[in-house]
């Protein structure tokens, strides 16, 4: 499930990068605002700082859908900031979206060792190594999804570089930049409505525990 979630969610923010260039060049006509936008990158530090603390209050399954939640919210505010073309607007649904996406991608990689402790629990196999190398494989096959995705798009909508852009171009570019991450977002949120291991976290941990003591105390 992690996985999967780990496909959208890189999926988004590669498509997303990858037209942020285009979008305030083609779309916003303020290209002087991209080294501005690129910089906010950063912000998605400021929700992974924050992230342990409201996962404390609301636990990491929440805490996760509420960053991708946010994420959303962002991106409909970029939609409404596009038409008006409003750049308080637009940096302010930049930096909304990608603390939420730091509270989602910091929670997913403090998810996975519950993931090699429920399993363990399930199966009686403790397999770190393959389910860590699932997660990076998720984060990898995401990007390269994303960046040909986003490609495939604006070839769709017939993209010509440097010259003026047909309504069908702008229309995919808009798309990539607004449109792919929102889908891929609200998927992750659906697909956390599965995600049960939260539930039965402490009884497994109990378990386990007392299966390692037992296990000590037979070996002295």
């Amino acid at each position: 499930m992690l996985l999967v979630i780990n496909v959208f969610l890189w999926l988004a923010m590669t498509g997303k990068g990858q037209s942020t260039i285009y979008f305030f060049k083609y779309n916003f006509a303020h290209e002087d605002l991209i080294p501005l936008v690129n910089g906010l990158n950063i912000m998605p530090l400021v929700g992974i700082a924050f992230a342990p603390a409201l996962t404390k209050r609301l636990g990491k399954t929440k805490t996760a859908v509420l960053g991708f939640g946010i994420g959303t919210v962002g991106q409909l505010i970029a939609f409404i900031a596009a038409g008006m073309s409003s750049i308080p607007l637009i940096v302010t649904a930049i930096v909304i979206g990608n603390v939420g996406l730091g509270f989602a991608a910091g929670i997913l990689f403090a998810m996975l060792p519950d993931t090699i402790d429920y399993g363990e629990w399930k199966s009686g196999v403790r397999a770190q190594g393959l389910l860590t190398a699932a997660s990076a494989f998720g984060v990898k096959f995401g990007m390269g999804i994303g960046g040909a995705l986003a490609a495939w798009i604006l070839n769709i909508g017939h993209y010509v570089p440097n010259q003026d852009q047909s309504s069908s171009a702008l229309a995919s570019i808009q798309f990539n930049f607004v449109w792919l991450p929102l889908v891929c977002f609200v998927i992750s949120i659906v697909l956390f409505m599965f995600y049960k291991i939260d539930r039965v976290e402490k009884q497994t941990i109990r378990d386990l525990d007392h299966k390692r003591q037992v296990g000590t105390t037979i070996q002295a």
